[in-house]
């Protein structure tokens, strides 16, 4: 019983999570888009400090997961004959 409820839930969840992107990308399709014919503006930056530090950050975790990361051993089982 007690999962019924559970996968109610979570279907409902999924379902108002779904109408909520769908109503979004409507609002954002409709948003006045900038001319970009004549190149890109002054003032916007492409890529900021911010943006810079976490792109960094990120691939410096992800290549220290990589060479310091091990996965753990699998456990054995004794064999029986």
């Amino acid at each position: 019983m007690r999962s019924r409820r559970l996968r109610r839930a979570a279907g409902l969840g999924t379902t108002l999570m779904l109408l909520t992107l769908a109503a979004g990308s409507g609002r954002a399709a409709r948003a006045e888009r900038p001319d970009l014919g004549s190149g890109w503006s002054e003032g916007w930056r492409r890529i900021g400090t911010a943006e810079s530090a976490s792109i960094a950050g990120l691939a410096g975790s992800a290549v220290a997961l990589l060479l310091f990361l091990k996965a753990p051993d699998q456990p054995r089982s004794p064999r029986t004959r």
